[in-house]
């Protein structure tokens, strides 16, 4: 599916062929925005982190080097009081390049902090002061280009929410259509990441979409846990390779000249190693297990020493006929669901002495190893596994490497299958003044 999705999106992107860059030409890209595009560490609140598209645009970009200073809550007008904004503004120089991503926020007005600090009306033009175009031009575009860099809007990101017609809704009011007009009016290029980002997830759906973002720790929060507004790790590097294909198509001359359209091909065959995996699983159940004995082959300094630990103690990782775990190596389609299956079971969301019945299915299928035919079994009739999928070896091919996204496709289906077992759920999804109250 992500190849389909990376390959539909270059094909349109790539209408205008970029120019060759001089090997010297080496701007500074910044980005100042919101949630959706800024940096996180290890955001303790959720079970899979957040991630903003611009911590991982430079992946996209060759020869030019990317600062992301957009920061969480922040409107355009409130942006500007951050040491962010002061360090932007000290630093760029002729030849750089500003993104500005915002509108989220702008619209927030529910308190008297909120009208005084944040919002903005979308509504005025950009000579009337407290309006969004007015924001955008006087503390953005005109201080870039007094310093003789290139300002480029971008339209906020939509949300992963969709009406009874299966269609996106439109999340950002007037916000959005405010950014085209000002572009419009002031004849500079700007990059629709609105109708970039309902586009993709009309073609995919809302359960396709829910593989993109991140779940909190508490599924009273979200969605029965789903945080519909913000990326996970693998949804952000996503947006980050379709702002910076945008990017080529709009800006083909200019900053799109940067783009590595090498990088964006290996993106649909980026893999997670063994060790990365168990971490995710550890961290998105909450699992803890006392133990201090690990494999030979995991070092105590290795970033998921404590996370491999964990499962082992728990019986969800076991090693080889050696004794090794091999954390570096790719995980494969048959070790990611022998992972979750025992996690599942693990947290209770799986019964152990459960229906045996679909291993009928499976237990000739050679193309299988045997001991990953009941965790596929389980996992297929628990719909985390696609069916189709299962049991098809033309379409499965379980012992070899699992990409980005079917990791984070049975990542989402597990957790939904987790929250439904055990009765998790919310009632509704978050407001945006909920969610950005998580910092």
């Amino acid at each position: 599916m992500l190849k389909n999705i990376v390959a539909a999106t270059i094909a349109i992107s790539t209408a205008a062929a970029p120019v060759a860059v001089a090997a010297d030409d080496n701007p500074t890209v910044y980005i100042a925005g919101d949630s959706t595009a800024c940096v996180y560490g290890e955001d303790e609140n959720y079970a899979l982190p957040r991630g903003g598209w611009g911590m991982y645009l430079g992946e996209f970009l060759k020869g030019a080097e990317v600062i992301d200073l957009a920061k969480s809550g922040r409107s355009s007008k409130s942006f500007t009081a951050e040491d962010e904004y002061r360090e932007i503004f000290d630093n760029i120089e002729e030849g750089d390049y500003l993104l500005i991503q915002f509108g989220h926020n702008d619209a927030k007005n529910s308190s008297q902090e909120d009208i005084e600090n944040r919002y903005t009306d979308p509504t005025e033009d950009k000579d009337t002061e407290g309006s969004f175009k007015h924001s955008l031009y006087t503390n953005y575009i005109l201080p870039a280009q007094e310093k003789g860099a290139t300002p480029i809007l971008l339209t906020p990101v939509s949300r992963n929410k969709f009406d009874e017609k299966g269609k996106v809704t439109d999340s950002h009011g007037l916000y959005d259509d405010a950014i085209r007009e000002l572009a419009g009016e002031l004849d500079m290029p700007y990059v629709d990441m609105t109708d970039a980002t309902a586009d993709l997830y009309n073609e995919i759906g809302s359960l396709k979409a829910k593989d993109f973002h991140a779940i909190f720790k508490d599924t009273s929060k979200g969605e029965d846990g789903f945080d519909n507004t913000h990326f996970n790790r693998a949804g952000a590097r996503l947006m980050a390779a379709l702002t910076a294909l945008r990017l080529q198509a709009v800006c083909s001359n200019t900053i799109g000249a940067y783009v590595n359209n090498e990088a964006v091909n290996a993106l649909t065959e980026m893999t997670v190693t063994r060790g990365d995996y168990t971490a995710e699983v550890v961290r998105l159940f909450g699992i803890e297990a006392e133990g201090s004995d690990c494999f030979g082959d995991v070092a105590a300094d290795d970033e998921n020493y404590g996370a491999i630990v964990t499962a082992k103690a728990a019986g969800i990782v076991a090693g080889n006929e050696k004794g090794k775990f091999m954390p570096h190596e790719p995980v494969t389609t048959e070790d990611m669901a022998v992972i979750m299956y025992r996690a599942l079971r693990y947290v209770g969301a799986l019964n152990e002495n459960g229906d045996t019945s679909p291993l009928s299915v499976y237990s000739n299928s050679d193309y299988i190893s045997e001991y990953a035919r009941e965790a596929v079994a389980q996992l297929t009739d628990k719909g985390i596994l696609d069916a189709e999928l299962a049991s098809s070896e033309d379409k499965l091919q379980p012992k070899a490497s699992a990409n980005s996204d079917s990791v984070m496709d049975i990542i989402a289906r597990s957790f939904e299958a987790y929250t439904s077992a055990l009765e998790l759920t919310s009632g509704g999804d978050m407001s945006l003044d909920e969610l950005e109250k998580v910092e």
